[in-house]
């Protein structure tokens, strides 16, 4: 019975986690369809003396997801990934595929967006992160629309506790990513780290 629990929690699990995915994937086309079909161009405001006016960045418009709702797909080549991700990351939010931790900025926002997912059950999405070294690249696909390309600069081994030290936002006029997921692999005695920057020419306008 041992055995078969620990196989079913290391591979029988992912069964779960890519049904799940499947569900993520239909949510996920058909509001970005939405988002494509009801958007508007909107023309750009002058002032009286007829010169155009614009913010550098602009504000991004409040979207409400409440927890395990999908917002994005992540793709990164060198891992052979390609998965949807959802909000928060509580344990029935990762069973469905990685996650974002709300406390932090969206990707494709200014600030440091952080994602956590499994590395060993639940289709393990990020089993292979340390294959990631510094020239690699991560896409990021929005739910609400926009494409983002993070570059990654570097990677470091962490205490589980230390999440307060690596998520939040360092420098808030930059756009990072980090992912984060057990270490070693098949433990959870440490937490593996990933840093990403937002690659400017490659993605579309920052919020």
């Amino acid at each position: 019975m041992m055995f078969a629990f620990v196989g079913y929690q290391l591979w029988g699990t992912g069964s779960e986690t890519a049904r799940a995915q499947a569900s993520l994937e239909d949510d996920f086309n058909e509001q970005l369809e939405q988002v494509s079909t009801t958007s508007t161009t909107e023309a750009p405001t002058t002032d009286p003396g007829g010169s155009t006016t614009s913010s550098t960045i602009p504000v991004a418009e409040p979207h409400s997801f409440t927890n395990s709702d999908v917002i994005a797909r992540i793709i990164i080549p060198k891992m052979k990934l390609d998965y949807y991700v959802v909000e928060g990351v509580r344990m029935k939010d990762l069973k469905k595929g990685p996650g974002h931790f709300k406390e932090t900025p969206m990707p494709g926002q200014l600030g440091n967006a952080a994602l956590a997912g499994h590395r060993t059950t639940y289709d393990h999405p990020f089993y292979r992160l340390d294959d990631l070294h510094p020239g690699d690249d991560i896409t990021i696909k929005m739910v609400t629309g926009g494409t983002f390309v993070y570059r990654v600069t570097g990677k470091e081994i962490v205490e589980p506790n230390e999440y307060a030290r690596v998520i939040p936002t360092r420098d808030h006029d930059v756009a990072t990513l980090t992912l984060a997921t057990c270490h070693p692999v098949y433990t959870a005695r440490q937490r593996l780290i990933v840093y990403a920057t937002l690659v400017d020419e490659l993605s579309d306008p920052v919020t």
